[in-house]
């Protein structure tokens, strides 16, 4: 008996390989004439396959364990990290501000989770005698490939841009493989959450070339597979609850509040943003690797700007932070004459206020040195 339901659990396994192959060839060949219905097919598609593999193949009961718990905070903490990372960089690089389709995003979401939930369904059921983590992680990556990038026949892409997305595609389902099968699938979309998720829905994310991208990957991909991958205690299969009543997991969480506050307030999208000074032109009062928290000032707030305070301005496509040291009126025009604290000399521009984009509030010492330090190296490139 237990023989014949191996079978009939791999020939079930076959027939969802299959159905997901011929899928994909034709969903590549008709893409650029569904457009955005291609969501909404997607979607259908994978929960009717998603549904049969839990009927056919069953769903075996999650146990959570200590070991598994461990590997979901080692993906948490290092995802923290690697955000904090890619948004510094990127600020120094390129922010993308990117206009969110709802419907496309919600869309992309429920197929990224649904189809993680059918790789945990395969890798459970039928991994163990088969060559199923090879062919799920194959027809993923030409998923990824062939439905959901920007390639198609009408729009190849050039080959800087797709070869890099191509490893990216195999390293990612390939990590994704290997953390269902041996972990957990609680781990599996958290790491798909950082990888395939928040690039698509963030209304601000890092837009880097494609190499730097891969290289970033390669580098968060690598570091979480050692991590996860080195020998644990034999508690492993504890019960984790516990862990849920300790100060770590609140600390974890915590955290993780903070980095999206960061981010958030780094972006530049609302009323206060941070930046960092890369200078000692502003010296003692700023020095380089402080952060200061910017206030945006309309236009009735630029009239009250006075003597003493230090404003934020454009000058030459570069963004100053110096000290007013005079306001001038001629014509009826507002000028705005300014100084490093650190200069000999006072600015040769006078400003006008479409030059002037806030007035300091906050300054925080070196939070912002590691991002100065990463412009440098950049700009020397």
């Amino acid at each position: 008996m237990k023989n014949s339901i191996s079978k009939q659990i791999k020939n079930n396994l076959y027939i969802i390989d299959i159905v997901l192959f011929i899928y994909i060839l034709i969903m590549f060949f008709f893409k650029d004439s569904l457009g955005s219905l291609l969501n909404y097919i997607n979607v259908s598609f994978f929960l009717m396959i998603t549904f049969f593999a839990g009927l056919t193949l069953g769903i075996k009961k999650f146990k959570k364990t200590m070991k598994q718990q461990r590997v979901s905070n080692i993906i948490v903490i290092s995802s923290i990290i690697y955000l904090i990372f890619i948004y510094v960089l990127g600020s120094f690089i390129s922010i993308a501000h990117i206009k969110v389709n709802l419907v496309s995003a919600i869309s992309l979401v429920v197929v990224i989770f649904i189809r993680e939930i059918l790789r945990y369904l395969v890798c459970m059921q039928g991994a163990k005698n088969s060559n199923q983590l090879f062919i799920v992680t194959f027809l993923f990556i030409l998923f990824d490939t062939l439905i959901l990038s920007d390639f198609s026949l009408i729009n190849p892409l050039a080959i800087e841009y797709f070869v890099p997305f191509i490893i990216i595609s195999v390293m990612k389902n390939s990590m994704l493989t290997y953390i269902t099968y041996k972990h957990s699938i609680r781990s599996s979309m958290i790491f798909a959450l950082i990888l395939d998720v928040l690039p698509n829905v963030l209304p601000i994310y890092p837009a880097y070339s494609s190499y730097i991208n891969l290289i970033v990957q390669i580098v968060y991909t690598t570091i979480i597979y050692y991590l996860i991958s080195k020998p644990y205690h034999k508690d492993d299969f504890e019960d984790a609850n516990s862990y849920h009543q300790s100060f770590g997991f609140y600390f974890e969480r915590g955290l993780l509040v903070f980095v999206l506050f960061i981010i958030l307030l780094s972006s530049g999208i609302f009323k206060f943003y941070l930046a960092s000074i890369g200078s000692n032109s502003m010296y003692p009062s700023l020095q380089r690797g402080d952060a200061i928290l910017i206030e945006k000032l309309d236009d009735k707030q630029k009239d009250n700007i006075k003597k003493g305070d230090i404003v934020v301005f454009y000058e030459d496509d570069e963004i100053i932070t110096h000290r007013v040291i005079e306001v001038e009126i001629q014509d009826k025009n507002m000028y705005i004459i300014t100084k490093g604290d650190n200069n000999d000399v006072k600015d040769s521009t006078k400003h006008e206020k479409n030059d002037i984009i806030g007035i300091v509030r906050l300054r925080i010492p070196l939070l912002g040195y590691p991002s100065v330090e990463i412009s440098d190296i950049t700009n020397k490139e």
